[in-house]
């Protein structure tokens, strides 16, 4: 007559030679916070950046078609790069004029244009003469660790998530192949 054998739990209520186990734990939430970075970065998606010249960007600010422009010097290198964004088509002639601050974000690009301010030490008034209107902001760059942070962490929760997956699934699959089979 064959029998299942069957571990019963000692006084404590802990079963005899098995180790408490945090798996489902930290499958849990590695599995929340890979659910957390894939929908920030949905929900925020960054703009992808075209980098063009100053004399494309100086066509821009002419044809009217810029929205901001912000200087973010690099203290280690002298260069600084003016970043900002754009209408990238432009709208059919309507009766009503609009103002750039009222077209959609959806309707808009990214620009990125690296400036050596000892070659073109006169760019902003170039660019105020070209007939753009806004202020241009200067921001500095200072914090490298947040954006590496930003675009490396749902990369690497996703990585340990499937290094995590397959070490488990080895170890079910060898104590499937391996297991003593009962008498």
């Amino acid at each position: 007559m064959f029998m299942p054998s069957v571990r019963k739990s000692d006084a404590a209520g802990s079963i005899p030679g098995r180790r408490p186990t945090w798996r489902g734990l930290i499958l849990l939430l590695l599995t929340v916070f890979l659910t957390f970075a894939i929908y920030s970065l949905f929900i925020h998606p960054s703009l992808v950046q075209q980098e063009i010249s100053e004399a494309q960007l100086l066509g821009l600010v002419k044809a009217g078609r810029v929205k901001s422009i912000i200087n973010e010097p690099d203290p280690s290198t002298g260069i600084c790069f003016l970043t900002g964004t754009f209408i990238s088509a432009p709208k059919a002639a309507s009766a009503a004029p609009v103002a750039i601050q009222d077209i959609p974000d959806t309707a808009s690009g990214a620009f990125k244009v690296p400036v050596d301010l000892q070659l073109a030490p006169y760019l902003a008034s170039q660019i105020e003469q070209a007939g753009y209107k806004g202020i241009i902001e200067t921001q500095n760059n200072t914090n490298i660790i947040r954006p590496l942070l930003l675009n490396l962490l749902p990369v690497t929760l996703f990585g340990c998530w499937v290094l995590f997956v397959c070490v488990c699934l080895t170890r079910i699959l060898y104590k499937a192949a391996f297991a003593p089979r009962g008498t």
